[in-house]
């Protein structure tokens, strides 16, 4: 089974688990362009909703409620939450479009967000505005996704394990920002900090549009200049991988480094 693995992709096996990354290697980890937009989507992707998650009990207290009953009327969203984590998940690979889910996440969160725009500051509406909270609360959380594809796209091990913090930092770095979203002159109705998260949400939907199409473009590049090659030179190239420090012989690509990865002309990203 290792032998295989390492024959489908030797870059697999080109680092060990007790060896560092040198300063070049991490540099060269985090100028891979091609894993900016997993990067840019995990500072972006949830921000619509942390403010809602994190106020939510401050909320519901706003609009009425005691502690107790405040604190049994959460758990539907965090309900909610763990189905919707699980199911598309699953859908995402079931259907093999992960991006396609990511943007189901933005597209729940746009509608919820206008209505609690433009719901009026009253009383009346308590219910409607504690149903639209919930069901932000319980969102479609595609970070599962997005980690996946942050360690798929990498293609190797140095890539893997520098993008995958990089990603990590983004959304830490996306909870500071949505942590000061929400303000006290707001409250309890957020009408100006709801206007931000629609800006947002609609941003985030261009941006998963634009990452999609561009994954899909570099996959069609890779495969008409993949489908060229003969079976003979297609062989050569897997048994010695070149990757972006490439040379020229016989007319293809030859390794003059030691990585291959996500810069290999056999890769593909998922998308």
């Amino acid at each position: 089974m290792v032998n295989r693995i390492l024959r489908d992709d030797p870059s697999k096996g080109d680092m060990h688990n007790r060896q560092a990354l040198s300063f070049s290697l991490f540099w060269e980890a985090i100028k891979d362009y091609d894993m900016w937009p997993i990067y840019l989507l995990g500072v972006t992707w949830s921000l619509p909703q942390i403010p809602s998650n994190s106020y939510i009990t401050l909320i519901i207290k706003s609009l009425g409620f005691n502690t107790f009953q405040t604190n049994l009327l959460t758990v539907p969203g965090y309900v909610l939450f763990i189905v919707q984590l699980l199911f598309w998940t699953w859908m995402s690979e079931k259907f093999n479009n992960r991006f396609g889910i990511v943007l189901v996440c933005q597209l729940w969160m746009l509608p919820i967000l206008i209505a609690l725009e433009v719901l009026p500051p009253s009383a009346a509406h308590m219910w409607t505005r504690y149903a639209l909270n919930t069901m932000l609360v319980g969102f479609p959380y595609v970070h599962p996704i997005l980690v996946a594809m942050t360690s798929r796209n990498a293609g190797s091990v140095r890539t893997r394990t520098v993008g995958t913090a990089l990603y990590n930092m983004c959304v830490q770095a996306s909870n500071i920002i949505a942590a000061n979203i929400y303000r006290t002159p707001d409250a309890p109705y957020y009408y100006t900090g709801n206007k931000v998260l629609i800006a947002i949400t609609a941003f985030n939907i261009a941006l998963i549009l634009t990452s999609k199409s561009y994954y899909i473009w570099r996959n069609k590049v890779r495969e008409r200049k993949w489908k060229k090659m003969s079976p003979a030179e297609k062989k050569d190239y897997i048994n010695t991988f070149a990757d972006e420090k490439t040379g020229r012989r016989g007319g293809m690509e030859t390794v003059n480094g030691a990585r291959g990865g996500n810069k290999r002309s056999d890769f593909r990203f998922v998308h």
